[in-house]
């Protein structure tokens, strides 16, 4: 028995427009070496992850936070920002009935990880230099802090609901 491929895409292609969206325009401008903004699309590649089958989640994290830097002209860091938030959907885990679970909340400390170090790397090569984005290492903590906490609320009041099992039925 298996979810619909139909019912997937669009779950996918919806969690990916939401993610573009919540990435360029639910944000929050701050200062460092290159600029940038904190954002709340993270939370929603979280979900995604937390819903989806892996290549699907990694779709929404790749390409639906690629939009958001589009959408926002930041297209130097479009590169970036496919490898690291397609890396950050594998350590989130769609397999059982509940979206937050003990693998999932531990899976929120590589993720993080991945967003602070990918992005430090990430202006590393931008600026051709180790120093400057030390400075921006800070904003990516909040960043993944903050996106951490947004889809840990989320994903217990959508469990709650039983909104996993209610929105991917399983089908014959």
């Amino acid at each position: 028995m298996k979810t619909g491929k139909t019912k997937l895409m669009i779950i996918t292609a919806l969690f990916t427009a939401l993610t573009a969206v919540c990435t360029a325009f639910v944000s929050i401008p701050m200062p460092s070496i290159t600029g940038g903004y904190i954002h709340f699309g993270d939370a929603l590649v979280f979900l995604a992850s937390a819903i989806l089958p892996t290549p699907y989640a990694l779709f929404v994290g790749a390409i639906g936070s690629s939009l958001g830097d589009v959408i926002t002209q930041w297209y130097i860091y479009i590169p970036f920002t496919f490898i690291i938030k397609g890396t950050m959907t594998l350590f989130i885990n769609s397999k059982g009935e509940k979206l937050v679970n003990l693998k999932n909340i531990l899976g929120l400390i590589p993720c993080s990880l991945v967003i602070i170090g990918g992005y430090y790397l990430a202006e590393v090569i931008i600026c051709q230099n180790f120093v400057a984005p030390i400075a921006s290492i800070i904003g990516n903590v909040v960043q993944a802090v903050g996106s951490s906490i947004i889809f840990v609320i989320f994903a217990f009041a959508l469990d709650k609901l039983s909104f996993k099992n209610k929105v991917l039925k399983v089908t014959k």
